[in-house]
């Protein structure tokens, strides 16, 4: 009899120490969860195995697949329900976030391709306004002296009377023979006397006033010979015909008053009483008042 019997018992009852083994699970290419911890052993006692809690579901996160030992044995768990992971904007094609070196570069570049140089004309009129504002500084004392004189001179009112030129005064009388015509004529530079033509033109009646005409005739006469060496003063008659024109030039620069006085004393004629710079608003008013008419003109 061989002595290979065994206890009946044997099969039915585990060791402590045992563990039951599994086969190992080939690594597939869906994503794996993150490794369990291995479970403790069941107790010794006899019976069935206890069953083992299934652990929490795990969020299965994108990560390369590893290889899984063969051991120790993992306790399937229960699969989780996968989540869809968020999907990130892809940025669209040139706009992608650039290094600042890179991004400076750039902007250098679009600088350089968009220079434009400025025009002629731009840098003619920038040369002309340098220029202007040169001269303004070099002048500016004679601009302002300008500037001042136009302000003092703004409101003053411009004077259109004439101070170099002719005043001409006429008078007309009338007695009971004769007709007599005063023309005086008076040259003035800067409104002052420089020479006098005293004219009288008498006309009477060619039979009736024969007299008196040949008597103002004679007068005249004697005062041309008694002034005819006197510088300054021209004396002329002319009567023809009932008609005496009697004309007197003062030219005031050359005459010598003494020397007038005299002539007209001896001649019994009357010097006209002006002199040399005499100011003609003074005579003109002069002129007025004694009933002639007068009016300035222009040499």
């Amino acid at each position: 009899m061989n002595n290979t019997n065994e206890n009946p018992n044997t099969d039915s009852v585990k060791q402590p120490n045992s563990t039951p083994t599994t086969p190992a699970t080939t690594p597939t290419t869906t994503p794996v969860t993150t490794p369990v911890t291995p479970v403790a052993p069941a107790p010794t006692t006899p019976a069935t195995p206890a069953p083992v809690e299934p652990t929490p579901a795990v969020v299965p996160t994108p990560s390369v697949p590893t290889e899984q030992p063969s051991t120790p044995p993992v306790v399937p768990s229960v699969p989780a329900t996968p989540t869809t992971p968020a999907v990130e904007a892809i940025p669209a094609p040139g706009t992608e976030a650039k290094p600042n070196d890179e991004v400076g570069e750039q902007k250098l570049n679009e600088v350089q391709i968009n220079y434009k140089p400025p025009s002629k004309f731009k840098v003619v009129m920038l040369c002309l306004f340098f220029i202007f504002l040169i001269a303004f500084v070099v002048f500016l004392p004679e601009i302002h002296t300008y500037v001042e004189e136009w302000k003092a001179n703004r409101n003053k009112v411009v004077d259109t009377k004439i101070v170099d030129g002719k005043l001409v005064c006429s008078l007309e009388k009338n007695t009971e023979t004769l007709d007599l015509t005063y023309d005086v004529t008076f040259s003035f530079t800067e409104n002052k006397l420089q020479r006098l033509v005293y004219s009288i033109s008498t006309r009477g009646d060619i039979n009736l006033d024969e007299q008196t005409l040949d008597e103002e005739n004679t007068k005249c006469v004697t005062l041309k010979n008694e002034t005819e060496k006197i510088k300054g003063v021209t004396v002329s008659c002319n009567y023809t015909e009932g008609l005496l024109k009697a004309r007197q030039d003062f030219e005031y620069s050359e005459i010598n008053v003494e020397e007038v006085d005299a002539a007209y004393s001896e001649a019994g004629g009357i010097y006209p009483e002006y002199k040399l710079n005499d100011d003609m608003d003074v005579i003109e008013k002069n002129m007025n008042a004694s009933g002639y008419s007068c009016e300035r003109q222009r040499k």
